[in-house]
C-alpha cells in the first residue's frame, strides 16, 4: 500500500510540514512505500537556503535531503505551485519530478493512502 504525503502549508507557520517530513521518514523505515506531493504553499519547503527567525520553530527543512537515504523516491510537486511563488526546479533542496495539474493528480490517484498537512 503505497501511502501520499501531502505537504500544503508553508515551512515554520505550523508545524505541520515538520510531522508530514518525519511521519514519511517514520513510514520509510519500516519498508513502507511513500510518496511526497508538494502544492500550494507546500512547495515553500523544499525551498533552498531557508533561514528560521529566532521566532519561528528550527528550521527542518535540510531533513528533506535525507529522503534518498530513506528510499523516499516520489517527491512531487505543482508545476503550478512553484509558478505562483517564482520558482524552478533549481531553487529546490531536492530533486522533484515537477509536474502539470492533471499528471500531478493522477500520480497522487495511484496512493492507496493519503495524508494532508
Amino acid at each position: 500500500m503505497k501511502t501520499a504525503i501531502l505537504m500544503t502549508h508553508s515551512p515554520f507557520q505550523t508545524e505541520e510540514g515538520r510531522e508530514g517530513l518525519e511521519l514519511a521518514l517514520a513510514l520509510a523505515t519500516y519498508e513502507q512505500t511513500v510518496a511526497l506531493f508538494f502544492f500550494n504553499e507546500g512547495v515553500l519547503q523544499l525551498k533552498n537556503n531557508h533561514i528560521a527567525s529566532d521566532l519561528s520553530p528550527k528550521n527542518y527543512t535540510a531533513t528533506f535531503k535525507a529522503l534518498g537515504l530513506y528510499d523516499v523516491e516520489e517527491v512531487y510537486v505543482l508545476e503550478d505551485s512553484l509558478a505562483d511563488y517564482q520558482l524552478q526546479n533549481t531553487d529546490l533542496i531536492v530533486d522533484a519530478n515537477v509536474l502539470a495539474h492533471d499528471d500531478f493528480f493522477q500520480k497522487l490517484n495511484t496512493c492507496q493512502r493519503q495524508l494532508k498537512f
